[in-house]
């Protein structure tokens, strides 16, 4: 083998690697960012939220949290 063609594979490989690894961990770092940016604002009030049953939260629209204050205060 050739040293160009080695080191080109070699190269090659190791950039692989690196981009493979870097985009598997920015997503679960994005994603551990956006549950406790979520938790944090629904625990001050911000919004509203309710888990469904996979486990998943799913956002309240703002005119269903007032329908439901309203139903409750007449």
């Amino acid at each position: 083998m050739e040293t160009l063609t080695h080191t080109t594979i070699a190269i090659g490989s190791l950039a692989a690697a690196y981009f493979i690894g870097y985009y598997s961990k920015a997503k679960t770092y994005t994603d551990k960012m956006l549950a406790t940016m979520l938790n944090s604002l629904e625990r001050d009030g911000f919004i509203v939220s309710e888990t469904d049953e996979d486990g998943d939260k799913q956002l309240i629209p703002i005119k269903d949290v007032i329908a439901k204050t309203l139903e409750k205060s007449t």
